[in-house]
């Protein structure tokens, strides 16, 4: 059934413009009802998107029967469930922009991802958000503001696929880059096996 609905929402993508959430279906936090009502919203004024949803979480099926509720599932909302970290990537490479709808956020390392990947970004002024997200790379809204979040997908809408992703990448701080991270995380393992040596 998973198989079906990613290769049906792929051939929608050639007439309609596809982005994505991705969390842990924690609603209280990542405000995922919101979103869905936002969405319900946009498809009373716009018919030409549809949105993935991504992960798993403990309230994965209350919001999956939410969406049925107010009429979006599997028209505009789409539950793919979780992705390995491959198969994520490649879900970010295909699709139009990433949709993060949080009360709040410790990091939001979605959003980096999502820039590392080139792909624009809508997102709730939380987290690493906040300080990341601008005119040159996507979107930000007030949390909790479901009016500016419905109208924040519309503008993206119309705006997604006129951002450059060379652009969009080299907006992130030095610090993300696949080269930046790499040297930090060799510099842990470094660390550990200096100080186990040295305990030895």
């Amino acid at each position: 059934m998973l198989n079906f609905q990613v290769k049906s929402a792929q051939n929608e993508k050639k007439h309609k413009i596809v982005f994505t959430h991705i969390s842990c279906f924690e609603d209280k936090s990542k405000n995922i009802s919101g979103c869905l009502r936002a969405l319900k919203s946009l498809s009373e004024i716009r018919q030409d998107f549809q949105c993935q949803f991504v992960g798993e979480g403990p309230d994965f099926i209350e919001l999956q029967d939410y969406a049925k509720e107010i009429g979006i599932f599997n028209t505009f909302a789409f539950f793919l469930g979780p992705e390995d970290h491959n198969t994520l990537a490649e879900h970010l490479a295909d699709v139009d922009f990433l949709v993060l709808s949080s009360r709040y956020e410790t990091f939001a390392t979605v959003a980096v991802e999502s820039l590392s990947c080139g792909i624009p970004v809508l997102a709730t002024e939380t987290g690493i958000a906040a300080s990341l997200i601008n005119e040159r790379n996507g979107i930000l809204v007030k949390p909790g503001d479901e009016i500016a979040l419905t109208h924040g997908m519309d503008r993206m809408l119309d705006q997604c696929r006129s951002f450059s992703k060379e652009q969009i990448i080299a907006t992130l701080p030095p610090d993300f880059t696949t080269t930046a991270v790499a040297a930090r995380v060799m510099g842990i393992y470094t660390k550990i096996l200096t100080n186990n040596k040295t305990s030895a």
